[in-house]
């Protein structure tokens, strides 16, 4: 008798998780109902925007110009001789110049981000509200994000930022 108690009440709780895992899988469907999914290919979008593409020049001229002017001042003061075999105070007197080299072109990249970057990144963020809100959309991923689904908006998102 104990046995068919035992099964009973395996019967009546499996029953009544069944129905608990029904409900809730019904109730989710439900949230996600109405739900659409995008995603966009951000790195196409930066790479066809014109204001990007000009901002990733200015970033890789300013790279190229701090790393001209550090060679250039490291030659004027030690020769364009090998570094390795300078005295140990005068490579530590390079490594500091390098540092400080390092930090102004930080601080360089720094502001030209802020000043180029974060308007651009703007608008390229409100324009895929925009294109996602005619659509209907609600959520709206990164394409590396997604493994399978969802709308592609990076075409109309290029259009829309190459009109403006």
């Amino acid at each position: 008798m104990n046995r068919g108690l035992k099964i009973v009440a395996m019967a009546m709780a499996a029953a009544f998780l069944m129905a608990a895992l029904a409900t809730y899988v019904r109730s989710t469907s439900a949230e996600a109902e109405g739900q659409l999914v995008g995603f966009v290919d951000s790195e196409m979008i930066l790479a066809t925007y014109a204001p990007a593409k000009e901002v990733n020049l200015a970033l890789g001229a300013l790279k190229k110009t701090s790393e001209d002017n550090l060679k250039k001042k490291v030659q004027e003061k030690y020769g364009a001789g090998d570094l390795s075999s300078l005295p140990e105070q005068d490579q530590m007197a390079v490594q500091k110049m390098i540092e400080e080299a390092d930090a102004q072109y930080q601080k360089d990249m720094d502001k030209l981000r802020e000043e180029k970057w974060t308007p651009i990144v703007k608008t390229v963020n409100d324009t895929i509200k925009q294109i996602a809100d005619e659509q209907k959309i609600t959520v709206v991923l990164d394409k590396g994000a997604v493994i399978y689904g969802g709308v592609d908006l990076t075409e109309g998102v290029t259009k829309k930022l190459t009109a403006k």
